[in-house]
Parts: C-alpha cells; structure tokens; sequence
C-alpha cells in the first residue's frame, strides 16, 4: 500500500508540491519560520519529490536548521523514517528538538527523528550521541537523511570501509528508497568534484531515474561536470574574477542541474526579494567607545603607550640598521664566512656519523675542517 499510495501521489500531483493535508503548515515550527524559510521548506520538498534530493546553501545565519526542521515535519507527518547525520559538536543543535526537552521550541509538533555522527558512520561500539549499540542500528531503512555539513562528504574515498562508502552503500543504497537534504554553506570548496561526490549520494540507488528527473539533454552526469570543471579552470586562468562571466560561460545541462538540486540563497538576496523588512532582526548602529586606561591621574593614555611603543626600535634584533654604508660588504662578507663554518662543521658531522669511513679519512677530515675554521 505504502509504494502504491506514493505512486498515487505522484500521477495525482505532477509538479511534486508539497501535500497540505499533512497538516505540516499546522504546525508550531511552521508558524515559527520566516517568509523565505517557509517557502525554502516549500521548494525542498517539490525538489526532493521529484529529483530525489536538495541541497540547501543559504548562506551562514539564514536558518538552515530550522528550514530544514520544517521539511523534517513534513515527512515525519508521512509516517516516513527520518536520519539526521551531524559533526559531533553539532549534535547538541538537533538534540535540542527532541523529545520533552526544555530546549524543544516545537515539543507539541511532536516530531521524532534519530540523529548519529558523521563518525558513527562504518564504526563498530556504541554512538558517541545516543550511546545506542551502532551494529544494531538498521541504517537502510531510512527513508529521508538529512546530512548536515555536507561537505564532509565532498571527498569520494576509494577505502572500502570510509564514511563516504559506508553512507553511499549501507544507506543510500541499501534497503528502502531514501531520499537527501544536505546542509552546507559551501557544497563546493575547491572544485566542481566536491558538488558531484556529494550528488552521488542522491542518485547512486538508480541513477536512471535521478538523470531522467532533470529533463537534460547530456544524459551523463560525469560529462556534464566535466564541462563545467574545463570552462571554471579556463575561467580562473584569466584571473578576472568576473563571476557573471563565468555564468555565462558555464554549460546549459550543468545550470539546470545545480537549478534542480540546489537552493542558494544570500542574506542581501532575501532582502531585496522579500517586501517585509522584518525578516532579519534590526540591528542596532555600532557605536564607539574611548574608555580610559584607568581614572586615577599621572597614568598613560592608550595613546602615550601606543606612541612610546612606534619608537622602540629594538636595536638588540635589528643590528643591521645600524651599519655604516660603506661596512655593508664587509659585513656582507663576514656573514658568508660565519655561514661557511656552519657548513662546514655539518660536513664533519655527516661523514663522524657514516659508519663506512675509515679512521684515516675521520681523522683527514677533522682535520680539515678545522684548518677551515682557524682560516675563517
């Protein structure tokens, strides 16, 4: 009933919008979110209907995590079985949410999810979050996995038993159809390969269906990144830093994809798009204050410090600036000579430590180095 009720949905709901009689808008995370996180949660969920996976990369303190808080009720309220996968000093911002803790903004929404560390991932013992025993942990039957910090997972590791393997086998892979929604302020941090690792954790169960999602006319995703890593290095050669050039430039299939999967968003962007100046927080104009070294008089000022502290000229460390003109070869010379006896003393201590020298050539060349020496 389960994979024949999803079907309905889908001939039912071409565009893949989220299904309102979930109640999930009823909720108290919903009526706590912003304008441009309610509609973020709105396009996540259309993306991960139709494509299979999002990643969200607003940019840092837009919300991410109550964002994706919003998409988490949504399919919690479809009895689907949710994952959350965090860096372990973030574990504490998704714990928070859970259960009947004082912490739990939304404990009436009554949301459950299970959360593990990046690091419990391919491990064997007990979680470092939950202490729950990792073996006995039935990591292919999830049906959504948020990642968050993403990223880590930008590296694809060719080690049979890495996190990036065990996430793409055990769990995409394995057992029920899972969707993504990756968390990550910067999915690409040196090349286009970082973006592509990371959507093959999406696509790997078939990726048939992913590439037949975007409508592209390249029906190889490997080709289509490889495109778009040749025009980025063209690009960055010109050294312009002209990044509407390098839009321009980028290929059509590889702009759909990232319009696909992706949502990116910046602080500036949401206020120019959004009517409601109330988004953010009004912050308050920074103002300037001198406060005195100490009230007692016949101290100095920070400034008397600061001055007296330009004319130090610690001269102890500087003996160069001191030299005369005219001595500045001499002194130049002196110091090849003072390099010299360095040199040569190193050159006696490698051959006194080559065990393969004969006591005649030792004593040829301790010989010889100090002659040096006293010449020098």
């Amino acid at each position: 009933w389960n994979i024949l009720s999803s079907k309905i949905e889908e001939f039912a709901n071409p565009d893949n919008e989220p299904n309102k009689k979930t109640g999930y808008k009823d909720t108290k995370i919903w009526n706590k979110l912003y304008d441009f996180q309610k509609d973020g949660v709105n396009v996540i969920i259309q993306k991960i209907n139709k494509h299979g996976c999002c990643i969200l990369a607003d940019s840092v303190g837009l919300g991410k995590t109550f964002t994706a808080l919003g998409v988490i009720t949504y399919f919690y309220k479809k009895n689907k079985s949710i994952l959350v996968l965090c860096p372990k000093k973030l574990s504490d911002n998704w714990n928070q949410y859970l259960g009947n803790k004082a912490t739990n903004l939304f404990y009436e929404d009554k949301v459950n999810f299970d959360i593990y560390c990046h690091t419990d991932l391919g491990r064997k013992g007990r979680s470092t979050i939950n202490n729950n025993e990792l073996e006995n942990v039935n990591w292919g039957n999830y049906d959504l996995v948020v990642i968050d910090e993403s990223h880590n997972f930008r590296n694809k590791s060719t080690k049979k038993n890495s996190r990036y393997d065990f996430l793409i086998n055990k769990i995409c892979k394995q057992g029920v159809e899972t969707k993504l929604l990756m968390l990550s302020a910067t999915p690409v941090n040196n090349t286009f390969d970082d973006l592509k690792n990371q959507l093959e954790l999406a696509y790997a169960q078939n990726e048939k269906a992913f590439i037949d999602s975007l409508n592209l006319e390249n029906k190889n995703i490997n080709t289509i990144f490889h495109e778009a890593k040749i025009v980025s290095e063209n690009w960055a050669k010109t050294k312009t830093n002209d990044y509407n050039l390098l839009n321009q430039q980028l290929p059509y299939d590889f702009k759909v994809l990232l319009d696909s999967v992706t949502l990116a968003r910046s602080r500036k962007m949401i206020q120019d798009l959004y009517s409601n100046k109330n988004q953010f927080p009004y912050r308050l104009p920074l103002e300037t204050y001198n406060p005195p070294f100490t009230n007692s008089k016949g101290f100095s000022t920070y400034k008397d410090i600061s001055d007296n502290l330009e004319k130090i000229l610690f001269a102890c460390y500087y003996p160069k600036l001191f030299i005369k003109l005219e001595e500045k070869s001499n002194y130049a010379i002196l110091f090849k000579n003072k390099l010299d006896k360095i040199n040569t003393l190193d050159d006696f201590r490698n051959s006194e430590g080559n065990i393969n020298h004969s006591e005649d050539d030792f004593i040829a060349n301790l010989t010889k180095s100090m002659r040096n020496i006293i010449i020098v």
